[in-house]
């Protein structure tokens, strides 16, 4: 389906015996991101992706794909769908719960979200339960929340303060 030329380049091509290393399509259950190193490359992909699509019978909805770039001047970025509906393009977007572009703002949400799911445990900090038992619950509860995507975070001095 796809060409294996096509993709974010995440080795480039050493020698012949060692061939560039591409991430073409990232997909989780209806969520997919297709990544590429230019517009016109991407611009492929999608309409690849319709085509393949449409032979089983599945469509893309246009009002909700969106288009992200990185390093690339995104005042000339425009990607349109097979039927001519124009691609909306985004500074950062949610894949899986976390925002892409910016780990500032994937943080500021989850600590949000984390302050929500600590709030709704009230009755457990004030009831007479043990100091133990409250610990085991946070760390169930409101870690989680608070930790989802850690991993891909980038961190500065400041950040990791936080």
């Amino acid at each position: 389906m796809f060409s294996p030329d096509y993709g974010l380049t995440i080795t480039p091509r050493q020698s012949r015996r060692i061939p560039v290393v591409t991430v073409t399509i990232l997909d989780f259950a209806d969520d997919l991101a297709l990544l590429s190193n230019t517009i016109q490359e991407a611009q492929s992909l999608l309409n690849n992706l319709e085509v393949a699509a449409e032979k089983v019978g599945l469509s893309m909805n246009s009002s909700k794909t969106e288009f992200m770039t990185i390093n690339i001047d995104s005042d000339k970025a425009s990607i349109k769908s097979k039927g001519g509906h124009s691609i909306e393009h985004v500074d950062d977007f949610k894949y899986l719960g976390s925002y892409l572009a910016d780990s500032k703002q994937d943080f500021n949400t989850r600590k949000g979200m984390a302050w929500t799911a600590c709030m709704k445990l009230q009755k457990v900090w004030t009831s007479g339960i043990s100091e133990h038992l409250k610990v085991k619950f946070f760390k169930a509860c409101v870690e989680p929340v608070l930790l989802y995507g850690s991993e891909t975070w980038t961190l500065n001095k400041q950040f990791e303060k936080r």
